[in-house]
């Protein structure tokens, strides 16, 4: 699998997720959130791991995590904008502007997760012997 390939299925699962949690009835969206949330991070783990086994670089990893983010802040932003939210109409913009807040809070989060799956590819190299394929 190429590094790309392993991008373009990683973000593509991403986004199934993240649709299918935006459709589902509210209601039921509040309820799987969480579980939303962890299968994000987790495929962030997995495009870490598999990109850095195709060769690529940390560098590669954290710059195409950018696009896990920003389209998981569009989705927000557009749950934000449908009035897809519990926030009454009075503070969707006090609401919107704790997204954001929240947002910049997890980009740690979904950065270490990519940097995990890197490093986890790195420590299997090793107990291999082999040599990594990139730093």
């Amino acid at each position: 699998m190429s590094t790309i390939r392993a991008f373009r299925q990683t973000f593509a699962a991403a986004v199934a997720v993240g649709v299918i949690d935006w459709a589902l009835p509210l209601a039921v969206a509040e309820k799987t959130m969480y579980a939303g949330s962890w299968i994000g991070y987790l495929l962030l783990v997995a495009f870490g791991f598999l990109a850095i086994r195709e060769g690529s670089r940390y560098r590669y990893v954290l710059r195409h995590t950018w696009a896990f983010v920003g389209f998981w802040f569009a989705l927000g932003v557009l749950s934000f904008t449908l009035g897809r939210t519990d926030v009454p109409p009075e503070d969707r913009v006090l609401g919107l502007q704790g997204y954001l807040f929240a947002t910049v809070l997890f980009l740690p989060v979904a950065f270490a997760s990519s940097s995990l799956g890197a490093a986890i590819a790195h420590f299997l190299a090793k107990l291999r012997h082999d040599r990594p394929d990139a730093a």
